[in-house]
């Protein structure tokens, strides 16, 4: 075989395509990581693009993980967000429990809060998440109304935070949440709710926002 016989038998157009929607991607939004992985991908997949002798399989091999490193890309947390995050931290340490769970979240989310440039929404989401839930289990005292005022908090990080952030999740997994938030939202407004209802209208959200990545 010749070599101007491997060129035509190898067909670069899906290659080239991916090629140009991963350098139509802009940096700023996305974690430190997530976006290097990305410019690795794009190094070795212009390479190949560029060598004459390479075969069908490099070509589609060098395509799909340069795809697969676009998917992964992940989207910065917030300043706001993360600012939500410190401030839950700040509470969940001014408690100075040695509640197993609440520590192992603190320490979770202190690991997000010092490698900010790695903290990606869904991992502050989580972390917040998490150690809302950890304070809760902990308060079993807690007054009405500072359990009120809790689930009012998670219901506007929710709003602010993650439904402002839902354009490649599953549309049914939105409505949950959205549905979950609402009936929280219900139970904050009802001057009858108890703490049990408020306590499970939480978790309910805590479990749907986790679940939509």
């Amino acid at each position: 075989i010749t070599l101007s016989d491997v060129e035509e038998t190898v067909d670069k157009t899906t290659l080239s395509e991916v090629i140009d929607a991963a350098k139509a991607i802009k940096e700023e939004g996305y974690t430190a990581n997530s976006w290097t992985a990305l410019q690795d991908a794009l190094t070795a997949a212009e390479t190949i693009m560029a060598d004459d002798s390479a075969t069908q399989e490099q070509v589609d091999q060098a395509a799909s993980a340069l795809q697969s490193a676009m998917d992964a890309l992940q989207v910065k947390a917030s300043a706001s967000a993360l600012n939500a995050l410190q401030n839950m931290v700040d509470k969940a340490n001014a408690l100075d429990s040695d509640d197993e769970a609440l520590n192992a979240a603190i320490t979770a989310a202190q690991a997000l809060l010092n490698d900010s440039d790695n903290a990606s929404v869904t991992a502050v989401v989580s972390a917040l998440l998490d150690l809302s839930e950890a304070m809760q289990a902990l308060n079993t005292n807690e007054s009405i109304d500072a359990l009120r005022a809790d689930v009012q908090a998670t219901i506007d990080f929710i709003k602010e935070n993650i439904l402002t952030n839902v354009d490649n999740v599953r549309p049914g997994k939105v409505d949950a949440l959205e549905a979950a938030v609402e009936a929280a939202q219900k139970l904050v407004d009802d001057p009858d709710a108890t703490a049990d209802e408020l306590k499970t209208a939480n978790k309910a959200m805590t479990k749907a926002a986790q679940e939509l990545w």
